[in-house]
């Protein structure tokens, strides 16, 4: 998909290695969990942006203030915004799978998903809209 590294947030060593190496992080989890091993890893002035919806975040103050680390959180770009990712993603070459499904296929899509039977994402056929 055009990264050149992962690092397992469950990994003392990988999340020490990386400390104060990123410009952001997009943090998509929905769930509970440790934000401030993550924000560790962001360099000072960087961005932590979220993206999921968890019940609850637990963040200590100084995680933030430490390094001037901008904090925020998106429900959905503009039609700009979602142009300008993917013109980053065009220019670097990053690419995402995607099942593109019928307009009329999205209550088997959904019944999928909620099985857990989707391996990346769907994207509905955009000439169903033409």
């Amino acid at each position: 998909m055009g990264c050149t590294d992962v690092v397992l947030s469950t990994d003392s060593e990988q999340l020490k290695k990386y400390a104060t190496k990123l410009d952001l992080i997009i943090d998509t989890v929905s769930a509970v969990h440790d934000v401030d091993s993550l924000l560790a890893l962001i360099r000072p002035k960087g961005s932590y942006c979220i993206v999921g919806a968890p019940p609850q975040h637990n963040i200590t103050p100084f995680s933030l203030i430490a390094r001037d680390i901008n904090f925020f959180g998106s429900l959905i770009g503009s039609i700009e915004n979602t142009q300008e990712i993917i013109d980053l993603c065009a220019k670097n070459e990053v690419k995402m799978p995607v099942e593109v499904i019928a307009a009329e296929n999205i209550n088997e899509a959904y019944e999928r998903m909620m099985k857990s039977d989707v391996h990346y994402r769907f994207a509905i056929d955009p000439k169903d809209f033409e």
